[in-house]
């Protein structure tokens, strides 16, 4: 992965709202240092960078290197569960697709619910245009968070997990094929 060096590369990117959920620096290395350089280069093409970060603790959101970055702690909140509640029959869905596919892992399964109405609580926050998950089995949030917000513009990039843990992909490939 390398960097973005282009204006004419970045220009897509213009005046629009992003939000990547990724790990930010530190710890330093691979895809969080990836999207520490990404947000230096974007910064310059004039869109708001947001970085969804569940890496990090705290509650307070900070600025660096051009981006805006949200700690995403993995737990209920009183703001998640109000969202929760604005949002049921999306909920009902997620339990429909969810009793379909009969996930092995309740632990997984929930914490991983959790984290896409994470990602979209922070999409309401932000007003995120586009949305790009950089995430190891985060990716399973996919589904769920293409239920919650169908019409956003969604990338997502899987990395390293699907060599080092191959079974989880190919037991729950049923569930990443809800996101086409």
């Amino acid at each position: 992965m390398g960097t973005v060096s282009k204006k004419s590369d970045i220009s897509f990117f213009s005046k629009k709202k992003l939000l990547f959920v990724a790990p930010f620096p530190p710890p330093f290395g691979g895809v969080s240092s990836h999207i520490e350089s990404l947000s230096e280069d974007l910064a310059k093409s004039d869109c708001e960078f947001n970085v969804l970060a569940f890496n990090k603790k705290g509650t307070k959101s900070t600025f660096s290197k051009g981006a805006h970055i949200y700690p995403g702690k993995n737990h209920l909140s009183i703001s998640l569960i109000l969202f929760f509640m604005r949002k049921l029959t999306k909920l009902y869905r997620i339990l429909i697709l969810s009793t379909k596919f009969r996930p092995g892992n309740f632990r997984l399964f929930f914490s991983t619910l959790i984290k896409a109405y994470k990602v979209a609580l922070a999409c309401e926050q932000t007003d995120a245009e586009i949305v790009t998950i950089y995430e190891t089995k985060n990716g399973a949030l996919i589904p769920f968070f293409r239920i919650l917000n169908p019409s956003i513009y969604l990338n997502f990039c899987f990395y390293a997990d699907i060599y080092k843990d191959n079974d989880f992909y190919k037991k729950n490939k049923l569930w990443f094929e809800q996101v086409f």
